[in-house]
């Protein structure tokens, strides 16, 4: 029998990713099929945004997870080139949590230069 780690850790999928979309995937994989990713999938979890922005207990847990939604749409909006398959890439991890938290502690827009440098590497430039 296979365990979820042992799924996660095939199919590339991370934390923010709930079990069942893990199983599904994984059961995608071993049937040959290419996994389909759910582009309303966080690209960081709860703990982790907690974790970057110094948040201790339960009280912000709802606007945190608005924040990390609309920053993952933002972050995979923007990075044009990354298939959504493979596991999150480091950068765009950073750009998901540097925007979350930006709008947590500002509550207000980010500097579109900062986004710029984290996901330049995976902008799409059509000419």
């Amino acid at each position: 029998m296979t365990t979820i780690a042992e799924m996660r850790e095939a199919t590339g999928l991370g934390p923010e990713v709930s079990d069942a979309a893990v199983v599904s995937a994984w059961a995608d994989m071993i049937q040959g099929a290419t996994p389909v990713i759910d582009e309303a999938m966080p690209l960081v979890s709860l703990e982790e945004a907690k974790l970057y922005c110094r948040v201790d207990g339960t009280y912000e847990d709802a606007t945190l997870e608005i924040l990390i939604e609309a920053a993952s749409a933002t972050v995979r909006a923007y990075a044009a080139t990354w298939d959504g398959i493979d596991p999150v890439p480091a950068r765009l991890k950073l750009a998901t949590l540097a925007l979350v938290a930006a709008h947590y502690d500002l509550r207000s827009d980010i500097s579109d230069v900062n986004l710029e440098r984290i996901l330049a590497p995976y902008r799409e430039h059509n000419v």
